[in-house]
């Protein structure tokens, strides 16, 4: 048998997550088409009852399509994993990059689910906002689990060492007040974007995303500002601008690595209204990688940028 019959990636992960995504879109869809998007809504959960049979049995169908093309996402991790020779079957493709990022999401969202059926963590208040318990819960499962899928996907079967990434010590205190230098340059031009697209009527949804710790006792804002500005920040730069454009730059070349890089970082954080800023963030972070081969100075620059963003919304005056 031949070495590469012997380490040949399975099959299976792949045609699970393409069935699963056909039974999802025509479920979905179907379901759209009998009861019309305006159904939708406040109130959808509790219309159920009186809901069409086809509606609630093609709602069944995207249900279990979707559930079918999460276990092919992550068996196509875990699977990954399981030896050099299949770990290094495309590492830094853009397939495995999302199916990585979504194994730490179904990872992140099984355990935060655990936690609020204990009752150990309040997810939100009566008024339906995120309470500042569920802001750092939510910070510490899905980097947790981000930082746990590389480990198992990436560095554990040695396609790629921490070392590759850029988690480097040396000249630290150099890469510490590079890092500060483009953490200003990051919170200078994001608010000059955020600037611009309020002139054209965008206008950013943070407050009234994290307006739980607006009132948070400070005991309980300090752990979402170690969440927000010190772990998310390393987590995130490892991943991104680590994994994923040293990864990419190898396959696609560093111009292409940057822009898609700084896409997904932007994607990945699912706020429409901030999307130039988080791109243009990405950027920079990304320059701060490439131009001095160190993950340090991302960390810092992110760091601030987090750190700020957070004390501005929780010190500034509230009407």
């Amino acid at each position: 048998m031949s070495v590469t019959q012997r380490t040949r990636f399975p099959a299976w992960p792949r045609w699970a997550m393409l069935a699963g995504a056909v039974l999802f879109v025509l479920g979905a869809a179907g379901a759209v088409l009998i009861v019309g998007p305006a159904w939708f809504g406040p109130g959808t959960i509790a219309r159920l009852s009186s809901a069409p049979v086809s509606f609630l049995v093609l709602s069944l169908v995207a249900t279990l399509g979707f559930f079918i093309f999460t276990v092919g996402m992550c068996g196509y991790v875990i699977v990954g994993s399981l030896s050099h020779d299949l770990a290094e079957h495309s590492y830094n493709s853009i397939g495995t990059i999302l199916a990585c990022f979504g194994t730490a999401v179904v990872a992140a969202n099984v355990v935060t689910g655990a936690i609020a059926l204990s009752g150990s963590v309040v997810l939100a208040s009566p008024a339906g906002v995120l309470t500042p318990g569920a802001l750092t819960l939510s910070v510490l499962t899905l980097d947790g689990a981000l930082l746990g899928v590389l480990f198992l996907r990436i560095v554990r079967p040695g396609v790629m060492s921490w070392k590759q990434m850029g988690l480097v010590s040396s000249q630290f205190s150099e890469r510490v007040l590079q890092g500060i230098g483009y953490g200003i340059v990051t919170i200078i031009g994001s608010g000059l974007i955020g600037l611009a697209l309020q002139q054209v009527g965008v206008q950013q949804t943070q407050e009234a995303m994290f307006g739980g710790v607006l009132n948070a006792p400070p005991g309980q804002f300090l752990g979402v500002l170690l969440a927000v500005g010190g772990f998310a920040p390393i987590v995130e730069e490892t991943f991104f601008r680590g994994y994923v454009f040293i990864g990419l730059g190898e396959r696609w070349g560093t111009r292409a690595a940057f822009a898609v890089s700084a896409l997904l970082f932007a994607v990945a954080h699912t706020n429409l209204q901030a999307f130039l800023l988080l791109f243009y963030a990405g950027l920079v972070l990304t320059y701060a990688r490439w131009r001095s081969g160190s993950l340090v100075p991302g960390m810092i620059a992110h760091s601030l940028n987090n750190t700020l963003a957070f004390l501005t919304l929780y010190l500034a005056p509230h009407h």
